[in-house]
C-alpha cells in the first residue's frame, strides 16, 4: 500500500473538521516538523485556530517541558470553547 504523503497532510484535513475550534502545540525546537508548519495551518483560520509556541521544545516534547503551562492552556481552551459552543457566543 502506498500513501501519498502530500494527500496525507493535516493541512488538508483541517477544511474538513472546521467550523471547530483547535489549538496548536508546537515546539520552537523540533526537529522533525518545523513548527511553521503549525503557523500554516493556523493562519488557515486564525478565528477558530490558536497556536502556542514553547519555548526550546522539541517534538512532543511540551507538557514535559511545561507541565504547569501545557495543562493551564489545555483547561483554559476547553473551558472557553466548550463554553462558547454551549452559549452560542
Amino acid at each position: 500500500m502506498k500513501i501519498d504523503l502530500a494527500k496525507a497532510s493535516p493541512i488538508h484535513s483541517l477544511e474538513s473538521i472546521g467550523p471547530r475550534p483547535v489549538l496548536f502545540i508546537h515546539g520552537d525546537n523540533d526537529q522533525k516538523i518545523p513548527y511553521t508548519e503549525s503557523v500554516k495551518m493556523v493562519n488557515i483560520n486564525p478565528e477558530l485556530f490558536e497556536l502556542w509556541i514553547p519555548k526550546g521544545v522539541d517534538h512532543v516534547a511540551a507538557f514535559k517541558t511545561y507541565p504547569k503551562e501545557y495543562t493551564e492552556r489545555i483547561t483554559s481552551f476547553f473551558e472557553r470553547t466548550l463554553h462558547n459552543q454551549t452559549t452560542g457566543l
